[in-house]
């Protein structure tokens, strides 16, 4: 079988998956995203046969069958399938994770940055709150004791 009649073989396949993913989509859920991307799976697929990619990647794929063939599979080779399979497999289990939204992500963003915060000091013009008065626990009380301490010790150093 050539490749180009491999590549028409392929093409009308996967048109027809596509127009019947789109049309089982519209079916079951009444979705308009699915019913787009089965035509859009069958587009592509059009699209890769006329301009002539589907025929290279078909090549491409004869190339890697019998470079696979060929092998020899040592350690190394295990080694790389390996890795490689488990990249495959956390790549699918993160597409199998509902996705976070923006308002859910704002929300863990604040909720890890909240108790950061609040153990950080609050110092220079962040101290003040915006009416005016100093912020914290016992802000506003003006004790002359703790006045007359904090001014004896800037004498000490020198600082009036």
């Amino acid at each position: 079988m050539s490749p180009t009649t491999l590549a028409l073989i392929v093409a009308i396949v996967l048109v027809l998956v596509g127009l019947l993913v789109a049309f089982l989509g519209w079916r079951r859920r009444r979705s308009m995203r699915t019913v787009l991307r089965g035509l859009s799976l069958g587009l592509l697929s059009a699209g890769l046969w006329v301009t002539g990619i589907l025929s290279l990647l078909a090549d491409a794929a004869r190339g890697i069958w019998h470079w696979v063939r060929d092998q020899h599979l040592d350690t190394r080779m295990w080694t790389g399938i390996g890795i490689a399979a488990a990249g495959v497999v956390v790549f699918l289990i993160s597409s199998a994770l509902e996705p976070v939204g923006r308002a859910e992500g704002r929300r863990r963003r604040e909720a890890l940055l909240a108790p950061q915060s609040a153990q950080q000091p609050v110092t220079g013009a962040a101290a003040t709150a915006p009416s005016g008065h100093a912020a914290g626990p016992g802000a506003g009380l003006d004790d002359p004791d703790e006045d007359a301490e904090i001014t004896a010790i800037l004498k000490n150093h020198g600082i009036h």
